[in-house]
């Protein structure tokens, strides 16, 4: 192995030590808490000592997570070997971030936005994120609890979708007003 390659190799593996606290939490593979739910639970707790020390209903009643899961959440840091695990990590030295830097509004809280074509102003994940702090779920499909969707240059079936349901259909410029009116920036 070059000295190039094993420099590389760790190097990549300091940076993987401080990835954001949701995907150390995914990345356990706790029954029903997938990637979206593992950014609900690092919004709301901000640590993985506090999500291993939540109660059933302190983790029940946070939004959109609900007593399943909750229950599997419990029950995977109620074994010991998970929660040694959890210590084993943070020994070696990883420490996941919370990004708390994001300005957080909540003038989307329980609007569940689909973004659909290419977006002008920014990449769709930037779009998302900007959602995301403005209270919203983002999702990728469309369906009845879909609240609108943001439609980009060429929007595909995810825009006749919208229609066929009924959902409201957002220009890119409109969905920018409404989060430069939600305190949360480009």
């Amino acid at each position: 192995m070059s000295q190039k390659l094993a420099s590389n190799i760790l190097g990549s593996i300091q940076r993987s030590k401080t990835r954001p606290l949701s995907c150390l939490l995914y990345a356990l593979g706790i029954r029903q808490v997938g990637e979206h739910t593992a950014e609900v639970l690092a919004d709301a707790f901000g640590s993985i000592e506090r999500i291993m020390n939540a109660s059933l209903e302190e983790l029940a009643t946070t939004h959109e997570v609900g007593r399943v899961t909750a229950e599997s959440i419990v029950s995977c840091f109620s074994d010991p070997a998970n929660r040694e695990m959890v210590l084993q990590l943070e020994e070696a030295g990883v420490h996941p971030t919370q990004s708390d830097s994001i300005e957080r509004s909540d003038a989307l809280a329980g609007k569940t936005i689909v973004f659909t074509g290419t977006l002008e102003r920014m990449p769709r994940p930037d779009a998302e994120k900007l959602a995301k702090s403005a209270g919203a779920r983002v999702s990728g499909s469309v369906s009845k609890a879909t609240s609108f969707v943001v439609a980009g240059e060429t929007p595909g079936s995810k825009m006749n979708k919208a229609q066929e349901l009924g959902v409201a259909v957002l220009s890119e410029d409109q969905f920018f007003e409404m989060i430069k009116g939600s305190g949360c920036s480009e």
